[in-house]
This record gives structure tokens, sequence and C-alpha cells, in this order.
């Protein structure tokens, strides 16, 4: 367990104890990243960290090392490895050299943008940089390519379970989303308030955009194939 969770007491008002949970949560995910400084130590300096979550797929046929900070422009599926979550860019895998990476969770938690020249802020932030290179069509994230109980499962356990437990949905209206081929969740809005149930509507993808082994495999994989 990471040094800073937070104990709940039980006179925590609702609200508090809500609070430190997803706090709780966050401290988790970040401290299992960081993690994999143990062994980023055993690497040479001019080495590429890439880091991403599993379901984040780079498509490193695009990248070649121009800047210290790589990241991905990655778009969204759900269900299935061709329905695609419209008008959102997921900024997911990003790479740095080895001499350049402060942490995993530093990485993760860098700005999406490039600020001007003029914001001097940025030469004492470890979040904003003016140089970095962002690859457009940097692959693709697969989110929730699981059946609806398993879902279910996952919306009990994962950052924000505890609004899953104050709002729960059973197996059925999970289905009943899926079958409506829209998001379990609504991703354009703020992480503490991400809102399970309320995703957008979504749309089908061509299959010969998706990952070459996908193309390859799609006898094997005819089951996440809408």
């Amino acid at each position: 367990e990471p040094n800073i969770i937070k104990i709940i007491d039980k006179n925590d008002s609702l609200k508090t104890k809500n609070s430190k949970i997803l706090d709780n949560s966050i401290n988790r995910d970040i401290a299992q990243r960081n993690y994999l400084n143990a062994k980023i130590q055993e690497f040479d300096d001019e080495d590429l960290i890439l880091i991403n979550d599993i379901d984040e797929i780079p498509n490193l046929n695009l990248f070649s090392y121009k800047k210290k900070i790589t990241i991905f422009k990655q778009k969204m599926f759900y269900y299935k490895f061709n329905l695609l979550y419209p008008d959102l860019i997921w900024m997911g895998s990003r790479i740095s050299k080895k001499k350049h990476l402060l942490s995993p969770q530093w990485l993760r938690n860098i700005k999406t943008k490039n600020y001007p020249w003029y914001r001097f802020d940025t030469f004492f932030s470890d979040k904003k940089y003016r140089n970095i290179d962002f690859i457009e069509n940097g692959g693709w994230h697969f989110s929730n390519i699981k059946t609806a109980s398993e879902i279910e499962y996952k919306l009990k356990s994962y950052l924000h379970h505890r609004e899953f437990d104050a709002n729960p949905l059973t197996k059925s209206e999970i289905e009943k989303i899926m079958n409506n081929k829209k998001a379990i969740y609504n991703l354009k809005v703020d992480k503490r308030s991400n809102k399970i149930g309320e995703g957008e509507k979504l749309e089908k993808y061509l299959l010969d955009k998706l990952p070459k082994f996908l193309q390859n495999n799609l006898n094997r994989y005819k089951d996440w194939v809408d």
C-alpha cells in the first residue's frame, strides 16, 4: 500500500468519505505505475521508455524519436474492436528516454499541449512543456472489450467504483446500454464527475484501419467485432 492512504473515520460525512475513497484509488494507481521505477533503473540512459495502460496500443510505425517527450493521440473504442467513441482523442501512450524520465506517473501527468514561448511558468513546471511531439493517428485505446458481466465486475472495483456503488447498474441495464451502442460512461467530463451510463453513441469503424494484427486475425476475434 502507498504510504499516503487516507484513513476513513466513522464520523466522516458521506462527501468526505467519498473523496477519501477516490483519493485512495488514485494514489494506489499512481503507486502501481511508479513501481516500474525499480526496473527502469536497470536500463541505459538512452533507452526509450514507453508508458501506457495495457489497453492502449500505440501506432509505433509513425514514431521516430525527435523530442524528449512524445504523446500518441489515439482513438477510443468500446465493447468491440470497431465501435468508435466519436470526437474524442485519447492522449494515451507516451515515450521518453530514461535520462529524461522523472517517473512513470510524471510522463502520464504531462499536460497534453505545447505551451507558447512566453509562458515562463513552463520553466518551473514538471507538467507543462513547450516542445512535445504529438503523433496524429497515434493508435487505439480498446476500452471495455468485455461482456456485460465483466463490465459490471470492473465497475465495482475500478478507480471510480464509488460512483458505481452509489448508482449501480444491473447486468441487464449494462447490456441495454451496450445493445444501444452507447459508451458506458461519459469521458468528456472531468474525472471527478465521470458519469456512468451517460456516454456517447458509438460509431462503426473501418476494419482496415485497425491494427494489422487484428486485421490478420479477425476470425480469432470474431466475437469482438461488430
